[in-house]
């Protein structure tokens, strides 16, 4: 999880790239919440300095929206200190941060009762998507209608407890299982999941960093400039994704292809949704019951995993 620089660092925005920006420059903004460029003295106590701008205010936000709100709920335990309601802005901060880093675009035609859709993702960040510890995913949800009809759905989940599932309500990500990338769609238990697998030395999926081998699976979206003969094209390298030929830098191309529609117009949307905390970590926490993973496991069964919408896009096919 300490990858994010390393990514920045082969990337179009590190230091002479065609997009260069820093770190601070995306997570340190330098304008108020209406949009007003920052002025201010950067010290008081002591020293006589004027006012500066651009001035990076350190909110430094990130992508775990679910955990500021989990510690909200529960002030008497975390004793934060904050003031009512900081966690709960913090979390929303974090939430529009995400959503700037995405751009999404959607095609669709139909030939007979045959309907093909592609969905294209572009990474807008100077790392990969989603980026950090890596429980942290995103997945396409796409549902196709016809009137109030659902002809076909990919991608949903439960929001009672935060897990994908396929047409039937069943579960498809048990906590030992790790859903292959997709380049092609045509059912409603295959998913386009981005996302880090790690695994142990025996091959088991694992959430903890100490106990993990290698990546079974890395198919997060890469940063735009990304190079394989970059000094650190090794450790920033995609896995599982070598039979995808439009998942490259920046970018990737889902496919889906519905038979059997029905005939009139239908309606496509497809949503790109982010999740900080899935199930199957609350699920591995259940296993050594320590008084903090207790805790957690309590706090987390009150408000169940969330996912945000990171982008969408519809369309309607006549």
């Amino acid at each position: 999880e300490q990858a994010p620089y390393l990514e920045w660092r082969n990337s179009d925005f590190a230091d002479g790239g065609s997009k260069a920006a820093s770190c601070s420059a995306c997570h340190l903004p330098t304008a108020d919440e209406d949009g007003q460029a920052i002025t201010t003295r950067i010290a008081r106590a002591g020293v006589v300095l004027g006012e500066r701008s651009p001035y990076g205010r350190h909110i430094l936000v990130g992508g775990n929206a679910y955990v500021l709100r989990l510690l909200s709920d529960n002030e008497d335990w975390a004793q934060t200190g904050l003031a009512a309601g900081d966690l709960e802005t913090s979390a929303a901060r974090s939430e529009a941060h995400v959503q700037s880093a995405i751009g999404l675009a959607l095609s669709a035609s139909r030939e007979g009762d045959a309907l093909t859709i592609d969905v294209t993702l572009q990474n807008q960040a100077g790392h990969k998507f989603p980026t950090g510890y890596p429980t942290r995913r995103a997945w396409l949800h796409l549902v196709v209608r016809a009137g109030s009809q659902i002809v076909f759905e990919s991608g949903a989940h439960d929001p009672a407890t935060g897990a994908l599932v396929d047409a039937s309500g069943t579960r498809l990500d048990d906590p030992g299982t790790i859903l292959p990338h997709r380049d092609r769609i045509d059912a409603s238990d295959q998913v386009q999941i981005y996302e880090s697998r790690l695994v142990d030395a025996d091959g088991a999926p694992t959430h903890l960093a100490l106990g993990a081998d290698h990546y079974e699976k890395d198919n997060r979206l890469l940063p735009s400039g990304w190079s394989a003969s970059h000094a650190l094209a090794s450790v920033t390298r995609a896995v599982g994704v070598s039979d995808d030929d439009d998942f490259v830098a920046g970018r990737d191309v889902v496919h889906y292809q519905v038979a059997g529609t029905p005939a009139g117009a239908l309606e496509v949307e497809v949503t790109l949704r982010y999740q900080s905390v899935p199930p199957a970590t609350i699920d591995s926490l259940r296993i050594v019951p320590t008084p903090a993973a207790v805790r957690f496991v309590e706090m987390a069964t009150a408000r169940p995993p969330e996912s945000i919408t990171v982008a969408s896009a519809q369309t309607t096919v006549p």
